[in-house]
């Protein structure tokens, strides 16, 4: 069956009698709460015993989108209720206002068609309004986050479920503690290096709070300078670089020289590791100005830059016996880049850097014949391998 290993089937097998009853017991009382559960989105439940039971189910299971669109109807009923003469705890208040079909879909057209027709209320009144929005949405983050530790870290729906939280409910972060958020996905980002989804909640939750592009690119470095194989700090690494480069920053020369010198660092000390490889990929492309060319008054500098940079390159090739076939691709690339760059700048023929670059693909293909016919089509493309 799909998404079930041989080995775990096995061992399921082998389990004692008493062992799988009580296990296909549990399974029956969960798949019947959890049709209880499903069944509250339809007759649009918001009751304390609902959202009790969707947040025990999204605690095992936080995969579960009907679920969170359960607690979804609710908290904004909840929100945007009339306030009552003494305030309600959050888990003690039914959902008095049928919520507007604009929230389910998480759409800032939920707050504003609220805010059209709510009546004028006191500052007192007001006030206590917040608080109680506020504390919703602190319960629930706290809720979002023991789904996502005991379930699963890396649902969807459940980090889908925490930006709805922080941008609808949380009325644009204004009533979240954006400073705990960014601190928990630092925290979940060091147990697990790879969690897509907290990368992409991390960048909503810090353009709300106003970080720059610099904080971006201080917080890629610290993921780098912990473990330099992380390919998602690399890749932030570059949207904010790049984000730089949109705003009108030039990334000169000496930009681009302290760049190659902290990832030759990583390239030196673990060749075959090709996140790095993937930044120097990104930064030859920068040096030799790919499609949006090169500044003319940095253009000679640049090409210093790029022979210095494919030098070192050439040595670790020669360190690892000739046979990095990393380090073999990044030459191709830099190859043809100094061939281009020389040309303009020297008015020298490019013709024997691009025989070299096919020559060095030749090499690739023996050191690595799996990939023989990639290495083919990229000497026949060579002068646009860059």
């Amino acid at each position: 069956m799909h998404g079930r290993k041989q080995k775990q089937r096995e061992e399921e097998a082998r389990e004692p009698p008493e062992v799988r009853t009580k296990r296909t017991a549990r399974l029956r009382k969960l798949r019947a709460l959890l049709e209880t559960g499903l069944a509250c989105r339809a007759v649009r439940d918001g009751s304390d015993e609902a959202l009790e039971l969707t947040a025990n189910l999204l605690c095992i299971n936080p995969s579960i989108n009907t679920l969170w669109n359960v607690r979804r109807d609710a908290l904004l009923g909840r929100a945007e209720a009339p306030l009552p003469d003494a305030a309600p705890s959050v888990a003690g208040v039914d959902a008095a206002a049928a919520p507007d079909p604009d929230a389910e879909r998480g759409t800032d057209a939920a707050v504003g068609n609220t805010a059209a027709t709510a009546p004028s209320a006191s500052p007192a009144a007001s006030d206590a309004l917040l608080e109680r929005r506020r504390r919703l949405v602190r319960d629930e983050l706290a809720l979002n986050q023991q789904a996502l530790t005991k379930g699963n870290v890396k649902s969807h729906e459940a980090w889908s479920h925490r930006a709805w939280v922080v941008e609808v409910l949380g009325q644009a972060g204004a009533l979240v503690d954006l400073q705990r958020e960014l601190e928990l996905c630092k925290g979940l980002l060091s147990s697990d290096e790879r969690n897509f989804h907290c990368y992409q909640y991390r960048a909503l939750v810090a353009r709300l709070a106003g970080h720059t592009t610099d904080d971006d690119l201080a917080f890629a470095q610290q993921l780098i300078d912990r473990n330099f194989s992380n390919y998602s700090a690399w890749h932030l690494k570059i949207k904010s670089l790049e984000t730089k480069e949109r705003d009108g920053v030039d990334l000169g020369c000496e930009a681009l020289a302290a760049e190659f010198e902290a990832v030759n660092n990583a390239l030196f000390t673990e060749p075959d590791d090709q996140s790095g490889w993937m930044f120097h990929r990104w930064l030859t492309a920068r040096l030799s100005g790919g499609r949006a060319g090169v500044p003319e008054h940095d253009t000679e500098a640049r090409l210093a830059l790029l022979r210095e940079q494919a030098m070192l390159v050439a040595e670790l090739n020669e360190l690892e016996n000739g046979s990095s076939k990393w380090a073999m691709l990044a030459l191709v690339r830099m190859t043809v880049a100094e061939g281009r760059l020389a040309e303009k700048v020297e008015g020298v023929d490019p013709g024997p850097k691009l025989e070299e670059a096919r020559n060095i693909c030749t090499r690739l293909a023996e050191v690595d014949p799996s990939h023989h016919r990639y290495y083919e089509h990229l000497s026949d493309r060579v002068a646009f391998a860059c």
